[in-house]
């Protein structure tokens, strides 16, 4: 498994890393789609992930049965719903400033991790203190794997 070089994410998403805003005014950049989808593989059928959970498209697993079969369109629209609600998340609980390209990597963590493990988080604990370099550290930005929370 390769690393992701956050700072190549963070440049491409936030040429300005003094731009920081408000996260209620965010939403998830095309950097971080892409992002999304480094760390979730595209499936066009069902299958039971590592903990046994039906799973399809780029991760999605809310109602999924063995033997889905979608498009990659549909796959598409699925990553936008799920990483709707995974931004939104962060939306609700991070109480500081930060970049856009901070934004898609929370809203990534989150997707990946679930909404309850981000809300207690040391991540987000670290970060609405304003230790964003603690917060940094927290994050494992390994694909298949994002660190002990």
């Amino acid at each position: 498994m390769s690393t992701i070089d956050t700072s190549t994410v963070a440049a491409e998403n936030d040429a300005d890393f003094s731009s920081v805003e408000d996260p209620s005014t965010l939403h998830v950049s095309d950097s971080g789609f892409d992002l999304l989808k480094t760390f979730e593989s595209l499936s066009l059928g069902a299958y039971a992930d590592s903990q046994g959970v039906q799973t399809i498209g780029y991760g999605h697993t809310g109602n999924v049965q063995p033997g889905n079969q979608i498009t990659s369109q549909q796959a598409e629209q699925l990553l936008k719903q799920d990483a709707a609600e995974a931004a939104q998340t962060v939306r609700d609980n991070v109480e500081v400033p930060i970049t856009q390209a901070q934004f898609d990597a929370l809203t990534s963590y989150t997707y990946n991790n679930g909404a309850n493990a981000f809300k207690n988080s040391a991540v987000l604990d670290k970060l609405n203190a304003g230790d964003h370099e603690g917060a940094l550290a927290e994050l494992d930005f390994t694909p298949g794997s994002f660190g002990a929370l």
